[in-house]
């Protein structure tokens, strides 16, 4: 089954979509990253690639790149990356 970008769903207990993420996870804070949650992938989905991209981040750092996120994982903790 192909994904329908208009059921995947990402979102976070530390903010909602539109605010601001809260400063520790910015490094002007703590620099953690921040805890997320995802649903909506199709069935059988095997793996997920996460890419966090800030424009605003200083060079080289562009924020985190999780990978091999295997099918039963639905979500990750503060401080995963």
């Amino acid at each position: 089954m192909a994904l329908n970008i208009k059921d995947l769903q990402i979102h976070s207990p530390a903010f909602t979509s539109l605010e601001h993420i809260p400063k520790q996870y910015t490094s002007d804070g703590e620099n953690i990253s921040p805890p997320l949650g995802w649903s909506g992938l199709p069935a059988g989905t095997q793996q997920l690639a996460l890419i966090c991209h800030d424009p605003d981040a200083p060079l080289p750092q562009q924020g985190c790149f999780i990978r091999s996120l295997r099918d039963f994982v639905k979500s990750m903790s503060q401080k995963f990356a």
